[in-house]
């Protein structure tokens, strides 16, 4: 078992383009066959990330944007008056760090519920 955190850090091709540079992140491939994203901090052509835990790991690029589904929009009078709303929001891979909503340029305050995966406010 590892106690202490340690460190991976795997070289990558120096001739990616930049675009899918900032996509990479370092995978865990689980017991089941399941590739999990762990993050990681590219520097030069080599990218690190502290682990817990032994196993196979490889560089992956997640090229797929997260998935935002609107599940109700109820408003009274326009958005810009007394509303209700709830998405859905996912992605399939690394997940969603952070995420802002706003209408028409203004920030609106949202809560995020992690167990449904659903953002309201």
């Amino acid at each position: 078992p590892v106690y202490q955190p340690i460190s991976v850090a795997i070289r990558i091709p120096g001739n990616l383009s930049a675009p899918l540079r900032d996509k990479l992140t370092i995978a865990y491939r689980e017991k089941g066959g399941n590739w999990i994203a762990e993050g990681g901090t590219l520097r030069g052509d080599e990218i690190t990330q502290k682990v817990k835990h032994f196993g196979s790991f490889c560089v992956m690029a997640d090229t797929i944007k997260p998935r935002i589904t609107p599940v109700t929009l109820y408003s009274k009078g326009g958005m810009t008056q007394e509303s209700e709303f709830l998405f859905k929001i996912g992605d399939n891979f690394s997940g969603i760090s952070t995420f802002r909503l706003e209408v028409n340029g203004q920030w609106v305050l949202t809560e995020f519920d992690a167990k449904t995966a659903r953002l309201f406010g």
